[in-house]
């Protein structure tokens, strides 16, 4: 019979079950290749992230170098991001099937829309390139983990404060249906 295969325990699969089970597999293999997919794309940002940082020491406090201009430094980086960008959108036209990029197009009132978050991006990648030209990079790391733990502390303090501000100008009425 077509369509029909023999089960372990000598019960025949018909089509259906057999579909069901195949698609079963497909999507656990599918599941296995986001997992193996994001696992890559974190790995490879933490070796980029790792690599950078040291490559922005070495270029900021090197004795032999005396490169003092962390302004420059940030807008080299600014610029080959642009550039990896408008690569990787040529590479993802060229061959969709393998690569997904966004579009590169430049857009006046989004980039107007864009620039206060874009200055304090630049400033905010400035400030980082100070701080490794005068510490070290294991306190760099520490100082740069702990901000998300801070942020999140202060997040909460500010919401749990305002909350309480709010709750002291407009309190709960106690009996909001009175008795009749």
């Amino acid at each position: 019979m077509s369509g029909e295969r023999t089960e372990s325990g000598g019960r025949r699969l018909n089509t259906e079950e057999l579909e069901s089970g195949e698609a079963m597999s497909r999507r656990q293999d599918s599941r296995t290749q986001q997992y193996v997919k994001i696992f890559g794309v974190v790995a490879l940002y933490w070796t980029v992230s790792i690599s950078l940082v040291f490559v922005n020491k070495y270029l900021l406090s090197s004795k032999e170098l005396k490169l003092d201009a962390p302004l420059l430094v940030t807008w080299y980086q600014c610029v080959c991001t642009v550039a990896l960008c408008y690569i990787c959108s040529l590479l993802a036209k060229s061959f969709p099937s393998t690569s997904s990029f966004p579009e590169f197009r430049f857009d006046m009132k989004t980039s107007r829309a864009v620039l206060p978050l874009s200055i304090v991006f630049v400033a905010m990648i400035t400030f980082n390139n100070l701080c490794l030209k005068y510490v070290g990079v294991s306190f760099y790391y520490v100082g740069r983990s702990l901000t998300t733990v801070f942020n999140v502390v202060r997040f909460n303090a500010t919401l749990y404060l305002s909350v309480i501000f709010l709750m002291s100008l407009f309190p709960l009425r106690k009996n909001v249906y009175p008795d009749t």
